[in-house]
């Protein structure tokens, strides 16, 4: 099977049973951060992307929320920007 099948975290691996989904209000909670300061950073490779589970639905993995808050937002980006920026550039 192809990886490429798989939904993956920001460390490449498979998201497995025991991931957590999370909608956008609790992203904002557990982040403290309004719903535009997320979308903002997010265009400038500095937060993690959702995850599309339907055509109406999108979720952030826990683990990647987990990663964010754990570093600094520069520090997030120097790691993890050029990853979720081509991963925009490929879903537009």
């Amino acid at each position: 099977m192809e990886d490429a099948k798989f939904r993956t975290n920001l460390l490449g691996e498979v998201v497995g049973p025991k991931e957590v989904f999370l909608k956008r209000q609790q992203v904002q909670e557990k982040c403290a951060m309004s719903r535009s300061n997320i979308y903002k950073l997010m265009g400038e490779g500095k937060f993690p992307l959702p995850q599309k589970v339907s055509h109406r639905c999108t979720v952030w993995l826990a683990s990647d929320i987990d990663i964010w808050r754990s570093m600094t937002t520069e520090s997030f980006f120097a790691r993890y920007g050029k990853q979720i920026l081509e991963a925009k550039e490929q879903a537009a």
